[in-house]
Protein backbone atom coordinates (compact mmCIF):
# COMPACT_ATOMS: atom_id res chain seq x y z
CA UNK A 1 0.00 0.00 0.00
CA UNK A 2 2.84 2.39 0.76
CA UNK A 3 5.58 1.30 -1.60
CA UNK A 4 7.90 -1.64 -2.11
CA UNK A 5 10.58 -0.21 0.14
CA UNK A 6 8.73 0.98 3.25
CA UNK A 7 7.92 -1.82 5.71
CA UNK A 8 5.25 -0.98 8.22
CA UNK A 9 3.68 -2.24 11.42
CA UNK A 10 0.07 -2.18 12.52
CA UNK A 11 -0.38 -1.09 16.14
CA UNK A 12 -3.42 -0.67 18.32
CA UNK A 13 -4.15 2.96 19.17
CA UNK A 14 -6.46 4.92 21.47
CA UNK A 15 -8.49 7.56 19.67
CA UNK A 16 -9.80 10.52 21.62
CA UNK A 17 -11.60 13.57 20.32
CA UNK A 18 -9.69 16.85 20.39
CA UNK A 19 -11.35 20.15 21.24
CA UNK A 20 -9.46 22.56 19.00
CA UNK A 21 -10.54 21.48 15.51
CA UNK A 22 -13.71 20.07 13.99
CA UNK A 23 -13.55 16.26 14.03
CA UNK A 24 -9.91 16.28 15.02
CA UNK A 25 -8.71 13.18 16.79
CA UNK A 26 -5.58 12.43 18.75
CA UNK A 27 -4.14 8.94 18.29
CA UNK A 28 -2.21 7.55 21.21
CA UNK A 29 -0.15 4.42 20.65
CA UNK A 30 -1.08 1.45 22.81
CA UNK A 31 1.40 -0.97 24.35
CA UNK A 32 -0.15 -4.00 22.65
CA UNK A 33 2.19 -5.97 20.44
CA UNK A 34 2.36 -4.81 16.81
CA UNK A 35 1.16 -6.88 13.89
CA UNK A 36 4.06 -7.43 11.54
CA UNK A 37 3.69 -6.58 7.87
CA UNK A 38 3.34 -10.22 6.77
CA UNK A 39 1.29 -11.35 9.74
CA UNK A 40 -1.93 -13.28 9.18
CA UNK A 41 -2.97 -12.93 12.83
CA UNK A 42 -6.52 -11.75 13.36
CA UNK A 43 -6.37 -8.57 15.46
CA UNK A 44 -8.69 -7.98 18.38
CA UNK A 45 -11.52 -5.49 17.74
CA UNK A 46 -10.43 -1.89 18.16
CA UNK A 47 -8.69 1.03 16.47
CA UNK A 48 -5.43 0.50 14.61
CA UNK A 49 -2.96 2.60 12.66
CA UNK A 50 0.03 1.89 10.44
CA UNK A 51 3.48 3.10 11.44
CA UNK A 52 6.51 3.11 9.16
CA UNK A 53 10.18 3.71 9.87
CA UNK A 54 11.23 7.21 8.84
CA UNK A 55 14.59 7.39 10.62
CA UNK A 56 16.95 5.22 12.62
CA UNK A 57 15.29 6.06 15.94
CA UNK A 58 12.29 3.87 15.35
CA UNK A 59 8.76 3.53 14.07
CA UNK A 60 7.22 6.91 14.39
CA UNK A 61 5.24 8.21 11.45
CA UNK A 62 1.55 7.44 11.40
CA UNK A 63 0.41 6.62 7.88
CA UNK A 64 -2.79 8.54 7.23
CA UNK A 65 -5.76 7.02 5.44
CA UNK A 66 -5.49 7.00 1.67
CA UNK A 67 -8.26 8.28 -0.51
CA UNK A 68 -10.14 5.64 -2.51
CA UNK A 69 -9.11 5.44 -6.14
CA UNK A 70 -11.18 4.90 -9.29
CA UNK A 71 -11.06 1.55 -11.04
CA UNK A 72 -8.71 0.98 -13.95
CA UNK A 73 -11.75 0.87 -16.23
CA UNK A 74 -12.72 4.37 -15.09
CA UNK A 75 -9.33 5.93 -15.86
CA UNK A 76 -8.21 3.80 -18.80
CA UNK A 77 -6.87 5.98 -21.61
CA UNK A 78 -7.80 9.14 -19.70
CA UNK A 79 -4.39 10.67 -20.49
CA UNK A 80 -4.13 11.18 -24.27
CA UNK A 81 -0.35 11.50 -24.00
CA UNK A 82 0.04 7.93 -22.73
CA UNK A 83 -3.05 6.17 -24.12
CA UNK A 84 -1.05 4.71 -27.02
CA UNK A 85 0.94 2.64 -24.54
CA UNK A 86 -2.22 0.71 -23.68
CA UNK A 87 -2.46 -0.67 -27.21
CA UNK A 88 -1.22 -4.25 -27.10
CA UNK A 89 1.63 -4.74 -29.63
CA UNK A 90 0.86 -7.60 -31.99
CA UNK A 91 4.25 -9.21 -31.31
CA UNK A 92 3.49 -9.42 -27.57
CA UNK A 93 -0.01 -10.78 -28.19
CA UNK A 94 1.31 -13.48 -30.54
CA UNK A 95 4.04 -14.43 -28.09
CA UNK A 96 1.63 -14.81 -25.15
CA UNK A 97 -0.90 -16.76 -27.23
CA UNK A 98 1.85 -19.04 -28.45
CA UNK A 99 2.79 -20.14 -24.93
CA UNK A 100 -0.51 -21.88 -24.05
CA UNK A 101 -4.19 -22.30 -24.85
CA UNK A 102 -5.51 -21.89 -21.31
CA UNK A 103 -6.73 -18.98 -19.24
CA UNK A 104 -3.72 -18.13 -17.06
CA UNK A 105 -5.91 -17.41 -14.03
CA UNK A 106 -8.39 -20.28 -14.11
CA UNK A 107 -6.51 -22.90 -16.10
CA UNK A 108 -9.65 -23.56 -18.12
CA UNK A 109 -9.38 -24.37 -21.79
CA UNK A 110 -11.13 -22.01 -24.15
CA UNK A 111 -11.44 -21.60 -27.88
CA UNK A 112 -9.03 -19.15 -29.44
CA UNK A 113 -11.84 -16.62 -29.79
CA UNK A 114 -12.78 -17.08 -26.12
CA UNK A 115 -9.38 -15.90 -24.85
CA UNK A 116 -7.86 -12.45 -24.93
CA UNK A 117 -4.37 -11.13 -24.25
CA UNK A 118 -4.55 -8.11 -21.97
CA UNK A 119 -2.27 -6.07 -19.75
CA UNK A 120 -2.06 -6.92 -16.07
CA UNK A 121 -1.25 -3.29 -15.23
CA UNK A 122 -2.06 -0.95 -18.14
CA UNK A 123 1.22 0.81 -19.09
CA UNK A 124 -0.51 4.08 -19.90
CA UNK A 125 -1.84 4.38 -16.36
CA UNK A 126 1.59 4.32 -14.70
CA UNK A 127 1.61 8.11 -15.14
CA UNK A 128 -1.28 8.55 -12.70
CA UNK A 129 -0.26 11.05 -10.00
CA UNK A 130 -1.46 8.62 -7.32
CA UNK A 131 1.38 6.28 -8.32
CA UNK A 132 4.17 8.83 -8.10
CA UNK A 133 6.93 7.34 -5.98
CA UNK A 134 4.99 4.10 -5.43
CA UNK A 135 6.26 1.96 -8.30
CA UNK A 136 9.45 -0.11 -8.06
CA UNK A 137 12.42 2.13 -8.73
CA UNK A 138 13.69 0.05 -11.64
CA UNK A 139 10.41 0.27 -13.58
CA UNK A 140 9.56 3.26 -15.74
CA UNK A 141 6.53 3.58 -17.97
CA UNK A 142 8.11 1.85 -20.97
CA UNK A 143 9.13 -1.09 -18.76
CA UNK A 144 5.44 -2.02 -18.49
CA UNK A 145 5.24 -2.64 -22.25
CA UNK A 146 6.47 -6.22 -22.03
CA UNK A 147 5.12 -9.73 -22.38
CA UNK A 148 5.77 -10.19 -18.65
CA UNK A 149 2.94 -7.69 -18.07
CA UNK A 150 0.54 -9.50 -20.41
CA UNK A 151 -1.74 -12.38 -19.56
CA UNK A 152 -4.05 -14.73 -21.43
CA UNK A 153 -7.51 -14.58 -19.94
CA UNK A 154 -11.06 -15.71 -20.64
CA UNK A 155 -12.83 -12.85 -22.38
CA UNK A 156 -15.63 -12.58 -19.83
CA UNK A 157 -13.09 -12.23 -16.98
CA UNK A 158 -11.28 -9.27 -18.56
CA UNK A 159 -13.75 -6.50 -17.74
CA UNK A 160 -14.10 -7.50 -14.04
CA UNK A 161 -10.30 -7.51 -13.81
CA UNK A 162 -10.14 -3.91 -15.06
CA UNK A 163 -13.05 -3.04 -12.78
CA UNK A 164 -10.80 -4.28 -9.94
CA UNK A 165 -13.51 -6.73 -8.93
CA UNK A 166 -10.80 -9.27 -8.19
CA UNK A 167 -7.03 -9.45 -7.97
CA UNK A 168 -4.27 -11.98 -7.40
CA UNK A 169 -2.41 -11.91 -4.08
CA UNK A 170 0.93 -13.35 -5.17
CA UNK A 171 2.22 -13.44 -1.59
CA UNK A 172 -0.68 -15.56 -0.32
CA UNK A 173 -0.22 -18.58 -2.55
CA UNK A 174 -1.66 -16.78 -5.60
CA UNK A 175 -5.01 -16.43 -3.91
CA UNK A 176 -7.68 -14.82 -6.10
CA UNK A 177 -9.35 -12.22 -3.88
CA UNK A 178 -12.85 -11.13 -4.86
CA UNK A 179 -13.54 -7.62 -3.58
CA UNK A 180 -17.03 -7.68 -5.09
CA UNK A 181 -19.13 -10.83 -5.35
CA UNK A 182 -18.69 -12.15 -8.85
CA UNK A 183 -20.87 -15.19 -9.57
CA UNK A 184 -18.62 -17.03 -12.00
CA UNK A 185 -17.98 -20.66 -10.97
CA UNK A 186 -14.85 -20.76 -13.12
CA UNK A 187 -13.06 -18.22 -10.91
CA UNK A 188 -11.21 -20.41 -8.38
CA UNK A 189 -9.97 -19.47 -4.92
CA UNK A 190 -6.35 -19.68 -6.12
CA UNK A 191 -4.52 -19.66 -9.43
CA UNK A 192 -4.12 -23.35 -10.37
CA UNK A 193 -0.70 -24.87 -9.71
CA UNK A 194 -0.40 -25.66 -13.40
CA UNK A 195 -0.43 -21.95 -14.26
CA UNK A 196 1.85 -20.55 -11.55
CA UNK A 197 5.12 -21.46 -13.35
CA UNK A 198 4.04 -19.10 -16.14
CA UNK A 199 4.39 -16.13 -13.75
CA UNK A 200 8.06 -15.16 -13.54
CA UNK A 201 9.51 -12.63 -11.09
CA UNK A 202 8.64 -9.70 -13.34
CA UNK A 203 5.06 -10.86 -13.82
CA UNK A 204 4.72 -11.13 -10.05
CA UNK A 205 5.62 -7.43 -9.78
CA UNK A 206 2.82 -6.45 -12.16
CA UNK A 207 0.30 -8.68 -10.38
CA UNK A 208 1.27 -7.05 -7.07
CA UNK A 209 0.76 -3.59 -8.54
CA UNK A 210 -2.69 -4.54 -9.82
CA UNK A 211 -3.58 -6.07 -6.44
CA UNK A 212 -2.44 -2.95 -4.59
CA UNK A 213 -4.67 -0.84 -6.81
CA UNK A 214 -7.59 -3.15 -5.98
CA UNK A 215 -6.93 -2.47 -2.29
CA UNK A 216 -6.93 1.27 -2.87
CA UNK A 217 -10.19 1.06 -4.83
CA UNK A 218 -12.08 -1.00 -2.26
CA UNK A 219 -10.45 -0.59 1.16
CA UNK A 220 -9.34 3.03 1.39
CA UNK A 221 -11.33 6.09 2.28
CA UNK A 222 -13.95 6.33 4.98
CA UNK A 223 -12.60 9.45 6.67
CA UNK A 224 -15.15 10.98 9.01
CA UNK A 225 -14.89 14.32 7.22
CA UNK A 226 -16.19 12.70 4.02
CA UNK A 227 -19.71 13.02 5.46
CA UNK A 228 -19.64 16.82 5.53
CA UNK A 229 -18.72 19.60 3.15
CA UNK A 230 -16.19 22.17 4.31
CA UNK A 231 -18.66 24.96 3.58
CA UNK A 232 -21.37 23.43 5.79
CA UNK A 233 -18.89 22.94 8.63
CA UNK A 234 -17.58 26.51 8.56
CA UNK A 235 -21.06 27.99 8.17
CA UNK A 236 -22.55 26.03 11.08
CA UNK A 237 -19.58 26.70 13.35
CA UNK A 238 -19.90 30.41 12.66
CA UNK A 239 -23.65 30.37 13.36
CA UNK A 240 -22.93 28.69 16.70
CA UNK A 241 -20.43 31.35 17.71
CA UNK A 242 -17.39 29.17 17.06
CA UNK A 243 -16.26 30.61 13.76
CA UNK A 244 -14.48 33.56 12.25
CA UNK A 245 -17.08 36.23 13.11
CA UNK A 246 -16.47 37.48 16.65
CA UNK A 247 -19.78 39.38 16.65
CA UNK A 248 -21.87 36.19 16.45
CA UNK A 249 -22.99 35.10 19.89
CA UNK A 250 -23.43 31.51 20.97
CA UNK A 251 -27.13 30.56 20.71
CA UNK A 252 -29.00 29.00 23.67
CA UNK A 253 -28.77 25.24 24.18
CA UNK A 254 -32.34 24.67 22.97
CA UNK A 255 -31.49 26.15 19.57
CA UNK A 256 -32.22 23.42 16.95
CA UNK A 257 -28.86 24.03 15.27
CA UNK A 258 -27.18 22.28 18.20
CA UNK A 259 -29.18 19.15 17.29
CA UNK A 260 -27.85 18.83 13.74
CA UNK A 261 -25.04 16.34 13.12
CA UNK A 262 -22.52 19.16 12.79
CA UNK A 263 -24.06 20.97 15.76
CA UNK A 264 -23.66 17.93 18.02
CA UNK A 265 -19.98 17.71 17.17
CA UNK A 266 -19.57 21.44 17.79
CA UNK A 267 -21.26 21.03 21.17
CA UNK A 268 -18.78 18.33 22.18
CA UNK A 269 -15.93 20.57 21.04
CA UNK A 270 -17.28 23.40 23.18
CA UNK A 271 -17.71 21.07 26.14
CA UNK A 272 -14.17 19.68 25.86
CA UNK A 273 -12.78 23.19 25.55
CA UNK A 274 -14.53 24.40 28.70
CA UNK A 275 -13.43 21.33 30.66
CA UNK A 276 -9.84 22.06 29.70
CA UNK A 277 -10.18 25.72 30.73
CA UNK A 278 -11.64 24.85 34.15
CA UNK A 279 -9.29 21.92 34.71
Amino acid sequence: MCNDYAPFKIRAIRVREASQTFLAYVEEEETLYPLEEKSNDKPAPGDYAAFCRVHARGWSRLLRALHPEPTFAAVLNSDPDTADLNIMPLAIEDYVRGKCDFCNLTGSGESKDGLGVVWIFPPGETSLPQLEGRLPQDLDMDAFVTSDNAILRSNDLIEPFYQNVYGVDVDDGYRIVQFVDYPDPRLPSHVPDSQIPRFNARTQIFLRQHFRWCLRVHLCGGHVLDDFSRGDILSTMNELGMGFDDEVEEPPLDDPRWQTEIGKICFRMRLHSRIRMTG
